[in-house]
Formats: structure tokens, sequence, C-alpha cells
């Protein structure tokens, strides 16, 4: 799944807002942070499970 850069960015992005979210103190900042968490942690939950369902094997030609 490392390989998968949509995967690895997203998950990136969702723990980089979710940090966010969790120190600052301004409430509308915090707000708007929760939402592009969510945002990210909903693609990157369905792109594993694309993953999942798909296989990790590797499939020769």
């Amino acid at each position: 799944m490392t390989r998968n850069q949509t995967l690895v960015n997203n998950l990136w992005a969702f723990g980089k807002h979710e940090k966010q979210r969790r120190i600052l103190r301004n409430a509308e900042k915090r707000a708007s942070h929760a939402k592009e968490a969510a945002a990210h942690e909903v693609i990157a939950v369905a792109m594993a499970k694309l993953i999942d369902i798909e296989g990790t094997a590797t499939r020769r030609a």
C-alpha cells in the first residue's frame, strides 16, 4: 500500500489537518481543519478498501 501515492498523500493530509485541529485554539480554524481531515479520511478509507479488494499480489502478463 505504500506504493499507492494517492493513499499516501491522503493519509499524510489527514494527519496534517488532524494535528492542526488538535493544537489550534481558534474554533473557526479548528472546524476548518476538522472538515479537511474528514474529507481526506473518506478518500483514504475508500482507497484502502479498493486496494484490499483488488489485492496486492503481483500479476504477470
